[in-house]
């Protein structure tokens, strides 16, 4: 599967789950998240960004969702966020 087909997945996952945030579409995400970044060490990197990108549209789209807040705490906890200079 392809960089592009890939990405897909993630984000039709992470439409899923803002449609019906469900444990199941959770923990979908989740496992599909973990595939990547297991299966693709080296684009961590992108899918940090990609992430980002989500998590501000989330807060557009909904700004009392909560799970915008837990990926940014996910992320700051596993010391994956950078610099917020770059």
């Amino acid at each position: 599967m392809d960089a592009i087909a890939r990405s897909k997945r993630i984000l039709a996952l992470v439409d899923d789950y803002h449609e019906r945030p469900t444990a199941d579409t959770r923990t979908a995400l989740r496992i599909a998240l973990m595939d990547e970044f297991e299966s693709h060490p080296s684009q961590v990197g992108d899918l940090v960004m990609l992430i980002k990108q989500l998590v501000r549209s989330l807060c557009k789209a909904a700004p009392d969702n909560e799970m915008a807040a837990r990926a940014l705490d996910y992320l700051k906890r596993k010391d994956l966020l950078g610099s917020p200079l770059r």
